[in-house]
């Protein structure tokens, strides 16, 4: 993990792609570590290929849980709908995407053991290259918790 809060790309390179590879890699790190947002870019097997400090800090996974298949890492939490209903896991965001589905302002609940309770409100995208090919989906979302806890809180 880099300081700016996503994996580096390591080792030497030598021939211009990957010279290429890495300045685009530095300028991705550079972004996600900018954005106040959660970020992840999610591979279609599951494996985590990007995530910020931010979705670090909503997220809370250990070194461990993030290096879990997407389910089982998606059991760790308690993912509720806006109604304190389970969210069915292939109805999630990132889920609808890797169908090819654009999600928008999906609000939920992320429940973490003991007592932590982060709301977001999430947009997924698929990532597709040029001739259509699935190369995972992009996660961002925003910690609303206090928003709601304003709403709950005046109704």
């Amino acid at each position: 993990m880099s300081d700016q809060g996503s994996r580096v790309l390591s080792g030497t390179t030598n021939s211009e792609p990957e010279r290429e590879c890495e300045r685009l890699r530095a300028q991705l790190d550079s972004i996600a570590a900018l954005v106040h947002d959660g970020l992840q870019i999610i591979a279609p097997t599951g494996e985590i290929l990007l995530i910020n400090a931010a979705a670090e800090k909503m997220l809370g996974y250990t070194q461990e849980e993030r290096e879990l298949p997407w389910l089982e890492r998606a059991g760790t939490l308690q993912i509720t709908t806006v109604d304190g209903k389970p969210f069915p896991a292939e109805e999630t965001p990132g889920r609808r995407a890797l169908r090819g589905e654009t999600v928008r302002d999906v609000v939920m609940a992320l429940h973490r053991p003991p007592n932590r309770t982060v709301w977001v409100s999430l947009n997924a995208s698929p990532i597709r290259t040029s001739s259509g090919e699935l190369l995972g989906v992009l996660l961002a979302f925003s910690d609303v918790t206090a928003l709601r806890e304003l709403q709950e809180r005046d109704s």
